[in-house]
């Protein structure tokens, strides 16, 4: 009889984008998977098993009794497919399902992608999302963490089993892509268009560069740009755009001089680790997620967050001394990167979980 998994994101664009290997990975160890999210009409038609769940506070015109609505068929849900394991990601929907789960035998496994505590969080939110991971955990059978700092809070917080994986992973095999001659110095910039993705940060460098004609910002993120774009155009800003995400982003990070990366917190970052296979330097905050991916000097620049002035003097370095910018391009160039390999990280993550 084969056994029953539910990988559950809020969205799916969290499938979409990066569970695909893992989805193929358990399919193969004749897992039955079904894949749950609130909008179960935008998954990939390659999900075969779709089941949808609402979450509270993704409808703006929710109240008491729509909250208590979703409560009730959260637990439904979790009674429902008590004999399967609930294979979480994403935090409102890890918090809400075990929130739900309470007095119901079920079998929890929970990749964190990313704890809403970190170094430089606020101390209240710290303490309040530190109490919520505390009281949570007691649902949770085990835990796989994506850098080292989550990994050891786990730890040594919670009693429960708990690995480290290089996050979802991403294709290693270098793409023969043939870079765009372009006289400009093009710096890159992945990241869903949210405050503490650091756009505020970008539009500041952005402005504070203006005078160098060569410098351009090329932006690819997921949700609306429409309120970042319009500050552009106030500001009257021509050294950067805003683009929709692709699923081809590798075709563009190959015309990238540098990656920008300015997130306030990151679970571990996707396109850093994209960037580097592509041979593309990083300049990024050295926070939890970042640090774990890049060392100072060898593959990329790390700047104390939050110091966006740091990150301009940086940016008008290594334009102005190419020498440094191919001496990097070097480190990376010697490296295999096969420790972000999706095939092998969807292997570890599969044999955690069958343990």
């Amino acid at each position: 009889m084969k056994k029953k998994i539910i990988i559950v994101t809020t969205k799916s664009i969290t499938q979409n984008l990066f569970l695909k290997v893992i989805y193929k990975e358990l399919i193969k160890n004749n897992f039955k998977v079904y894949n749950a999210c609130s909008d179960t009409e935008n998954l990939n038609d390659e999900f075969k098993k779709k089941i949808r769940i609402d979450f509270p506070f993704i409808n703006k015109k929710f109240n008491f009794f729509t909250i208590l609505k979703i409560i009730i068929n959260g637990r439904k849900f979790i009674k429902n497919y008590k004999d399967s394991i609930i294979f979480l990601h994403t935090p409102l929907a890890s918090y809400f399902l075990r929130f739900c789960s309470f007095f119901i035998d079920i079998n929890i496994i929970y990749f964190v992608h990313g704890y809403r505590f970190h170094l430089n969080g606020n101390i209240l939110k710290n303490i309040f999302f530190k109490f919520i991971e505390k009281i949570l955990s007691l649902k949770t059978k085990k835990f796989i963490t994506i850098n080292n700092y989550d990994y050891d809070y786990t730890v040594n917080n919670f009693s429960k089993n708990c690995i480290k994986v290089n996050g979802v992973g991403v294709n290693i095999s270098k793409n023969n892509f043939t870079r765009n001659n372009s006289k400009y110095f093009n710096i890159g910039v992945i990241a869903a268009y949210r405050k503490n993705k650091g756009y505020n940060d970008l539009i500041y460098i952005a402005e504070n560069l203006k005078n160098n004609p060569n410098i351009k910002f090329h932006c690819y993120g997921y949700d609306s740009k429409l309120k970042y774009q319009k500050i552009i155009n106030d500001k009257n800003l021509k050294n950067i755009e805003l683009n929709d995400f692709t699923n081809n982003i590798e075709k563009k990070i190959c015309n990238f001089d540098v990656l920008l990366h300015l997130s306030q917190r990151e679970g571990l970052s996707v396109s850093i680790m994209q960037s580097l296979i592509q041979d593309v330097p990083v300049i990024a905050y050295d926070i939890r997620g970042v640090s774990d991916l890049i060392t100072n000097y060898q593959n990329g620049i790390l700047v104390k967050y939050p110091k966006k002035n740091d990150i301009i003097d940086i940016i008008e370095r290594i334009y102005s001394d190419r020498n440094l910018l191919n001496t990097i391009k070097s480190n990376i160039q010697k490296k295999t990167h096969k420790d972000y390999n999706d095939q092998f990280i969807a292997k570890e993550i599969v044999n955690y979980i069958l343990k």
